[in-house]
């Protein structure tokens, strides 16, 4: 008994010390407000979108003091994660944008909400079960720079290990960078395995999807709650995860980022959210 008692001591250790090497990837603001027209501002690695390259996408400014990303699933409900929930109260929802500073794009739209749902099962210490709704209040009017993503089948089982998946946010470009950008950009990722996110993490669900962080390619803290898509059999364009996590030594040393893997939650989605799910 001694013995199994240590083992589980020993074990439970192990754990925390994988978990410690975790990190959300919210970030604290301030905001850039004034960015100099050629500052390099991008989720690591990156590319600058074009206007209106990923309407689903939404900025989310959370009660005044914290930044996150999320993603637009029915004209009223915005899928985040559970870390940019979890203990805040005011979400200003901004949709159609891709400069922050610019208030005056053609289209865009913000929505103050205090309307959310956190993950019945979400574990802020494992980072287990990272999603959360925002609830607009009204049915939003897509338009060219506003549109709703499309969720995978329910019937897909697909893991997706070894295609390229598409990540996009505001997220810092850099370890070194204070703020998160002005400006929506893009990265394409490969998606590894998630043996191999365990080897190095410990700790890793079924419900993650991870991408790699080789190459100077990454995701970093502002994006999280933000999407990464790809192309399902048909060729349109699914939402695959929710940004959840990356390496606590930071976005460039080619460690993999960790998402909430959106067919792991589907029938939480179906229960809660007017979200369009195929079979």
């Amino acid at each position: 008994m001694k013995v199994l008692f240590a083992l589980l001591a020993v074990l439970a250790i192990a754990q925390a010390a994988s978990v410690k090497q975790l990190k959300p990837l919210r970030l604290t603001k301030p905001v850039v407000n004034n960015a100099p027209p050629r500052v390099d501002f991008r989720i690591v690695g990156g590319q600058q979108a074009t206007r209106g390259q990923f309407p689903y996408q939404a900025a989310l400014d959370i009660d005044s003091s914290v930044f996150c990303g999320g993603s637009l699933i029915s004209a009223d409900t915005v899928l985040t994660a559970a870390h940019c929930v979890d203990g805040f109260s005011t979400w200003a929802v901004t949709l159609g944008a891709q400069t922050l500073s610019s208030g005056a794009e053609a289209g865009r739209i913000t929505i103050q909400t205090t309307n959310s749902l956190v993950h019945e099962a979400w574990d802020p210490f494992l980072i287990e079960n990272d999603v959360a709704l925002l609830f607009l209040g009204a049915q939003i009017q897509t338009s060219e720079f506003i549109q709703i993503i499309r969720l995978p089948a329910a019937s897909n089982t697909d893991l997706f290990e070894g295609a390229i998946a598409r990540a996009s946010g505001w997220g810092k470009s850099s370890d070194a960078s204070s703020t998160v950008s002005d400006e929506l950009n893009f990265v394409d990722l490969p998606v590894i395995t998630n043996a191999e996110c365990t080897d190095v993490y410990g700790i890793i669900f079924d419900s993650n999807i991870c991408t790699s962080g080789a190459g100077g390619l990454n995701i970093c803290s502002g994006d999280s709650g933000g999407p990464l898509v790809l192309a399902e059999a048909d060729g349109i364009l699914s939402l695959v995860g929710v940004t959840s996590f990356g390496s606590s030594g930071g976005c460039q040393i080619g460690l993999p980022a960790g998402f909430s893997r959106v067919t792991s939650f589907l029938p939480w989605l179906a229960t809660n959210s007017n979200a369009d799910i195929r079979p």
